[in-house]
């Protein structure tokens, strides 16, 4: 997985609006990019990272284990100041996790450290930085509809998609005793 770091305004190329003003300047932490969830190369993030360096953004692509509590602290740490955390790692075994009775406990492990762990670590760090900063700042969450409808022969993906819903829901319960 990968951590993708910038400083932009989403909507640079067009005519100022208010997202675009109220976005301009700030630092957002993308944990996932995309990477293990559809396969892209870490080149391919690299590559997105020098558009937004060519185009005038600071951005940075920071290959690291989201599910190693260390590498993630560091890398929030690293931003200084982080308005924006996005959590959307994750994996899927579309050719190994179908066989309930001959499921590989290693592929169930990797699921959930990456789909949960990882999600649960981007945030932990995430909000304690959050905190101790003035401006406080937003947490987005990405799931899966795999589970809204339950209809997934991948057990592993699927039942870490239901714990990330459950540990949203807890966060923003949560919420209401942080600020």
């Amino acid at each position: 997985a990968c951590l993708v770091g910038s400083e932009m305004c989403i909507r640079d190329r067009c005519p100022p609006c208010e997202l675009s003003m109220l976005l301009k300047g700030k630092v957002a932490l993308i944990a996932g990019a995309a990477i293990s969830m559809v396969g892209i190369p870490a080149s391919s993030v690299q590559a997105q990272t020098d558009s937004l360096l060519r185009a005038r953004h600071r951005a940075w692509a920071i290959p690291a284990d989201l599910s190693d509590a260390q590498q993630v602290q560091q890398t929030v740490k690293a931003f200084g100041c982080l308005y924006i955390a996005v959590a959307c790692a994750a994996v899927r075994y579309h050719d190994c996790d179908f066989n309930f009775d001959a499921l590989d406990e290693s592929v169930w492990e990797e699921t959930h450290a990456v789909n949960l762990r990882g999600v649960m670590l981007t945030c932990k760090s995430s909000i304690g930085h959050m905190l101790n900063q003035e401006s406080g700042g937003s947490i987005v969450m990405v799931s899966s509809v795999t589970a809204r409808d339950g209809e997934s022969p991948n057990a592993s993906y699927l039942t870490s998609k239901h714990g990330l819903n459950a540990y949203t829901g807890t966060l923003l319960w949560r919420a209401q005793y942080l600020l």
